[in-house]
């Protein structure tokens, strides 16, 4: 839908003296419409029939609440540069989307859209707008793999709650007993990289080292999976938990996700998971082997020994 609504921003021609606004779809329960300034500025204009009240400001996004003479009030996004074109369609399309569910209360769906504006607002802030790289892309499979399958057990809705490798934890996912930190591997890579002192230290709770390798394919299969279609994937399953939908997308947001065609691709499959156990004979660098003056420490661990530690059930505490 993002490239039908850039298609759809350069047919509008502005008369030179007005900006132009075109309502985008009259099924939506929502009145949005796309607009250009006179400058030519890209803008997307929400009007409603109750209070909207936005007062933060976008780096690149200027954001405008207002009262119109009719009574209705109006939220107006302006682009302020063109080469986030293609972010600002992302944003405007993810918008519209999230505003869908209408349960009879337009007030509700504004302030499903204000909410996420607000996440929008911390995406650009924070700069999360650049391509994620191939191996962040990877990482973030195998962290959604293993969400997915800890929500087979578990619960999905719950398990939202214990991600917390987006939100700057140690480990990708802790609960109170215990926790996982997950890594991917190439084919035949003999090690992974550990990026703290403090990724496996086991002092607080159980830990489990969970290694997923991923080989990419060339065409989709059933078991094949992108990025995006991850995501998706864990969406659709928690679509009707508006909490873990919430929570989700804001570890995806701080994760520096944003869906983009680009994200569908490589096409990967697992081909295999191993487990460890990580204890006090693991092999590992933690805080207390540093000296003094010594911190953030990264390293690569060999997998070959590992292999006493390694376990088949790593749910079990």
């Amino acid at each position: 839908m993002s490239e039908n609504l850039d298609e759809r921003w350069d047919g509008l021609q502005s008369d030179g003296i007005t900006d132009i606004f075109q309502l985008v779809d009259p099924q939506h329960p929502l009145s949005w419409y796309l607009g250009k300034t006179v400058a030519g500025k890209r803008t997307l204009l929400l009007v409603a029939n109750g209070t909207i009240k936005y007062s933060s400001t976008f780096s690149s996004v200027e954001t405008k609440a207002f009262k119109r003479l009719d009574g209705k009030w109006c939220l107006l996004l302006t682009l302020s540069t063109e080469d986030l074109n293609e972010i600002f369609a992302l944003m405007c399309k993810d918008l519209m989307d999230i505003s869908l569910p209408f349960a009879g209360s337009e007030q509700q769906s504004v302030a499903r859209t204000l909410a996420r504006l607000s996440r929008w607002q911390r995406l650009f802030t924070k700069r999360h707008l650049v391509l994620l790289s191939e191996e962040a892309r990877r990482g973030l499979c195998g962290e959604l793999i293993f969400l997915l399958r800890l929500g087979a057990k578990f619960g999905l809705p719950a398990m939202i709650d214990i991600w917390k490798g987006p939100l700057g934890s140690h480990q990708d996912f802790q609960s109170l007993a215990i926790a996982w930190e997950v890594k991917t591997r190439r084919p035949a890579a003999e090690f992974i990289t550990i990026s703290s002192e403090h990724q496996l230290d086991s002092a607080e709770r159980l830990l489990r080292l969970i290694v997923i390798e991923l080989s990419e394919v060339k065409e989709g299969t059933e078991e094949s999976f992108t990025l995006n279609s991850l995501v998706n994937r864990v969406r659709l399953n928690i679509a009707n938990h508006s909490e873990a939908s919430e929570r989700f997308e804001e570890c995806l947001s701080e994760a520096g996700y944003i869906e983009r065609r680009e994200y569908d691709l490589p096409t990967l499959v697992e081909t295999e998971t191993v487990g460890f156990s990580v204890d006090e004979d693991f092999p590992r660098i933690v805080a207390t082997d540093c000296r003094n003056g010594v911190f953030e420490v990264t390293y690569r661990l060999r997998l070959e020994a590992c292999k006493a530690f390694q376990i088949t059930d790593y749910f079990a505490e």
